[in-house]
């Protein structure tokens, strides 16, 4: 997990690295399913402002970023519950939004892995506004081992 945010945050990777680069990760751990205790699901909490890059013109934060912050923190949860982060691709991204963070607010990332199969993985997310406490958005990754290509 640690080398997946690395690289995520390293100066080569173009898209979105001004707003990784202000994440924290203030939590990672694995716990037991309540439903199932002999199985474990990972937890990922992520932390960070919204800034002027992540919003529309409504000073808020932006549906493309929130659908991002999705797809970047559920693969760090993936990630700590064993899977791979870099051999797998989206099969499925799913966003619900509940309520607008405005610039200036901290957001809480808060991942869960659900399930990590051999070929098939998927997190769940929910995204808190800190200062207004308030559910921003909740949101379902689907992840898979991808064909290999033909040429």
């Amino acid at each position: 997990m640690h080398l997946y945010f690395t690289v995520v945050r390293a100066d080569d990777y173009e898209f979105a690295q001004s707003v990784v680069r202000r994440m924290s990760i203030t939590e990672v751990s694995l716990v037991s399913k309540s439903e199932a205790p002999s199985r474990t699901e990972s937890r990922v909490v992520c932390e960070l402002p919204v800034a002027s890059d992540m919003a529309n013109a409504g000073h808020i934060m932006h549906g493309g970023c929130t659908g991002y912050l999705v797809d970047v923190c559920s693969t760090l949860a993936l990630a700590a519950a064993g899977a791979s982060a870099y051999s797998n691709v989206t099969q499925s991204l799913n966003v619900v939004y509940h309520a607008p963070a405005p610039v200036g607010h901290r957001i809480r990332v808060i991942n869960w892995s659900v399930a990590v199969g051999s070929r098939i993985m998927s997190a769940r997310t929910e995204i808190w506004d800190i200062d207004d406490e308030r559910l921003v958005a909740t949101g379902t990754h689907i992840k898979m081992k991808p064909s290999r290509t033909r040429l």
